[in-house]
């Protein structure tokens, strides 16, 4: 019994700090994916703004073809 008692404190200090370290991770993982969520909703944006206004513009892009 006095042997164990050490281990099972070490062990749940040991498992405190890989929650600690997998939040960190997770959070950093979540940033990363709201960034690259935003730089792929920024492009639709921008190719959809210049096909709506390049029939008023008649901007001929590699993509769009006016007919």
């Amino acid at each position: 019994m006095y042997r164990r008692s050490p281990r099972k404190k070490s062990v749940s200090k040991a498992s405190k700090f890989s929650k600690r370290d997998r939040s960190r991770e997770l959070r950093s993982i979540n940033l990363l994916h709201l960034s690259v969520a935003l730089y792929i909703t920024s492009i639709a944006l921008r190719t959809t703004w210049v096909e709506i206004h390049a029939h008023r513009f008649d901007i001929s892009l590699g993509t769009y073809c006016k007919t």
